[in-house]
């Protein structure tokens, strides 16, 4: 069966690591986690004809009252032609390093 968001587009360098179709209230949304470069982060796609009615500040609340959104963390939204995108709970390869290299001296350190 296909789907509308079969024709989302992937950026150049970014790799979908998981995805799945599901709702936001009542409406049909595409949920991504993908890494581009040494950036992790997730994306709501809805169409934009969904959400022409919402502001940009509307629909970021809606994001953020999300129990997956990491309260503080950046939000970004770009409508853009037949899908609008709102990227969140950006992590950096960095962030990860550093945990694991911390982890890493406490287990040496017992």
């Amino acid at each position: 069966m296909t789907s509308i968001f079969d024709q989302v587009p992937v950026e150049e360098g970014t790799v979908i690591l998981q995805q799945q179709e599901a709702k936001l209230d009542e409406l049909p949304v595409l949920y991504q986690v993908w890494k581009w470069d040494n950036v992790t982060g997730q994306t709501v796609i809805l169409e934009s004809k969904d959400v022409a009615n919402l502001s940009d500040e509307a629909l970021k609340s809606k994001i953020k009252s999300l129990p997956f959104y990491n309260v503080g963390t950046s939000l970004t939204l770009s409508r853009k032609g037949a899908f609008t995108f709102v990227n969140f709970n950006f992590e950096t390869d960095d962030i990860l390093d550093a945990f694991c290299e911390a982890a890493k001296e406490l287990l040496d350190n017992k």
